[in-house]
């Protein structure tokens, strides 16, 4: 091989070379390229992907995972998605109706804007931590007339209970009020799930207890589970005797469409009712227990009559009659 033709070949492989050089670059360069725009672009998709899939399910949930779904996309403006969907979600999956995860504290009495007497009563359902729903009465120029916590009877936890709070208030005129109900978080002490009711007390009226069955508190009609109807009524000498009228009277069409129902006899009728040391003694005519079958709706009409009787305090005991007759009455 002549010098020449050397001199040539050498110059090829060089060329060669840095043809592969300039490749292996681009190729290393490209590498990088994608893996770098994979790496920023990976946690965006995923996020939307699961914010994808959550409101792929919501189309297929009840009106309360919707209402998750806005609070996490709210939320998320501000770091706290996961925080605020667990609390929803919590709610939401248990087993409730629909509506009824929208807030863990209901007021039942007093209703929006509503005259009532004294003493004031707030009663309605809960669910909260510990069963503890708190309470505050306070006037409209904010001055606190009462103040405290109170246990909903709630079944287990986690499940909606009964709460009553009954308050002796020292007013002497008409007052409009406003009544919170609520519950302190367990995390930081803050007030949360509050309910208010403004409401205008009326010293002139008395609050009484009814109390009748409720299928919607209790669709499975225990037959010794009672809830109250609260009334106000004018002052009268006989408070018990008045009591035990309105409870004859039945649930109001109003009281009727929130789920309340007795088991006594429409046209049963007390005859007297007295008070012998701490008993109280209501006396019925015969249609009390006329034709009444079954020991569940005897049951139910003897925890009607007695809860109705013991709301009051100077009361221990009950001994219904009928026509003055205190033995076989009210037999299944």
């Amino acid at each position: 091989m002549s010098h020449h033709q050397f001199h040539h070949q050498k110059n090829d492989y060089s060329l060669y070379g840095w043809v592969f050089l300039i490749l292996a670059i681009v190729l290393m360069v490209g590498v990088s390229v994608y893996y770098f725009s994979s790496s920023v672009s990976g946690p965006s998709n995923n996020n939307e992907q699961t914010l994808s899939a959550g409101n792929g399910n919501a189309a297929n949930q009840p009106p309360a995972i919707d209402k998750i779904n806005e609070n996490a996309n709210e939320a998320s403006e501000n770091g706290n998605v996961n925080e605020v969907a667990n609390e929803n979600i919590n709610a939401a999956n248990l087993n409730i109706a629909p509506d009824a995860a929208r807030s863990n504290i209901m007021v039942r009495y007093p209703a929006e804007g509503a005259t009532v007497g004294l003493p004031l009563k707030i009663q309605g359902e809960g669910r909260e931590f510990e069963s503890t729903v708190r309470y505050r009465v306070k006037t409209k120029s904010g001055s606190i007339l009462a103040d405290g916590a109170t246990i909903a009877e709630a079944p287990d936890m986690g499940q909606f209970g009964q709460y009553l709070v009954s308050l002796s208030l020292n007013l002497t005129k008409a007052t409009p009020v406003i009544i919170e109900a609520f519950a302190n978080s367990p995390k930081d002490g803050a007030e949360i799930d509050k309910v208010t009711r403004n409401a205008t007390i009326d010293p002139n009226l008395r609050a009484l207890e009814i109390y009748f069955g409720n299928s919607e508190s209790d669709p499975k009609g225990e037959c010794e589970k009672v809830i109250p109807v609260i009334r106000s009524i004018g002052k009268v000498e006989k408070i018990g005797t008045a009591a035990l009228q309105e409870l004859l009277k039945g649930p109001k069409d109003e009281e009727k469409a929130l789920g309340f129902l007795t088991s006594l006899p429409a046209d049963a009728k007390l005859q007297t009712f007295t008070i012998e040391g701490a008993a109280g003694r209501p006396d019925f005519t015969a249609e009390l227990d006329k034709g009444i079958a079954g020991s569940c709706r005897v049951l139910a009409i003897r925890t009607q009559i007695e809860k109705t009787i013991l709301q009051f305090s100077t009361i221990e005991s009950v001994r219904i009659s009928i026509e003055g007759r205190t033995e076989d009455i009210l037999q299944p």
